[in-house]
């Protein structure tokens, strides 16, 4: 074998391997895990929930909220900040306030607020 055709073999590799795993979507091995559940929680587009304000910091734009579970996300009840995105009114949120709210896949890989309801 010549070096001009290992080099012709190791560069069709290489290209292989990148094409599998693009086609193999790879990136998707950092989303969270399902544990056991049917949906996956990246194909979930609108996850929501429901809990009562702890906290308001309205500068950031981040509540701190205990919510119960959220079984598309699995996500087990807990005490979180949250991020809400811009155009989200948090004016009339306060400690103690319950609220319904439904949540978007950041550019980060963190789920933000994209709307809240008063909650029961």
């Amino acid at each position: 074998m010549t070096d001009a055709s290992r080099f012709n073999r190791f560069v069709a590799f290489r290209i292989l391997t990148v094409a599998l795993i693009a086609a193999c979507g790879l990136g998707v091995a950092t989303a969270p895990s399902n544990a056991g559940h049917n949906r996956h929680p990246w194909q979930v587009r609108e996850p929501s929930g429901s809990g009562i304000v702890r906290k308001v910091d309205a500068e950031n734009r981040i509540i701190t909220v205990t919510i119960g579970p959220i079984e598309a996300l699995n996500w087990d009840a807990a005490t979180r900040d949250i991020g809400v995105v811009q155009g989200v009114d948090i004016r009339g949120l306060k400690s103690g306030s319950r609220i319904r709210f439904t949540l978007e896949l950041g550019p980060y890989g963190r789920y933000a607020i994209n709307g809240i309801n008063p909650g029961r």
